[in-house]
């Protein structure tokens, strides 16, 4: 009773304190019916394992899509990657991947829509756990060569958001990109 509350509760939520332990409540459950022959009296206790199952078969799928779209990406086809990034970002996963934005942005500048890309990375800025790479990607996106001569082409913009980037409080590893962006941006060859 209690694991099934549990589980469902988990299943609908997005609060990782809550669904963490849940999967390993539903783990040694499993484990412990494996001790046992499955007959029929035991059968009550496979239902609490549905709603994490569920939700597992949910974020695979999410991972396959996101893949199969990558792979689109890497053979250039755009409009297909785009497609599969925005089923990708449909399906009702954990957290917003913001990955996915990300690639999709970048499928959307590569077909030439840059007025969509700009706004799918500002989306993905608000929504996602992790959105200094959507800033990151911003800044990009900003200081594009490609796009001069358009309303996107701020390269100002996108330096102060690197600066930002550098001195705020983010991971070493995209400070280390943003320097490497900063430099490149400000020392042309």
């Amino acid at each position: 009773g209690v694991l099934a509350v549990v589980a469902l509760i988990a299943a609908v939520t997005r609060i990782p304190w809550l669904w963490m332990p849940a999967y390993a409540l539903a783990g040694l459950h499993a484990l412990l019916l494996m001790r046992r022959s499955l007959t029929p009296k035991y059968l009550w206790s496979l239902p609490p394992l549905i709603p994490l199952a569920a939700l597992l078969t949910v974020e695979l799928w999410a991972g396959h899509l996101h893949h199969l779209a990558w792979t689109l990406y890497k053979q250039k086809d755009y409009a297909g990657a785009a497609a599969r990034y925005r089923q990708a970002l449909d399906v009702p996963t954990r957290s917003k991947p913001v990955y996915n934005y990300v690639r999709l942005s970048q499928c959307l500048q590569r077909m030439g829509d840059l007025s969509s890309a700009d706004a799918t990375l500002r989306y993905a800025a608000r929504v996602c756990e992790r959105s200094y790479w959507a800033e990151f990607a911003l800044a990009g996106l900003y200081s594009n060569p490609d796009f001069r001569g358009t309303d996107f082409y701020r390269p100002e913009d996108a330096l102060r958001r690197y600066r930002e980037l550098v001195g705020g409080p983010y991971p070493e590893r995209l400070k280390w990109y943003a320097r490497r962006e900063l430099k490149r941006r400000e020392n042309p060859p």
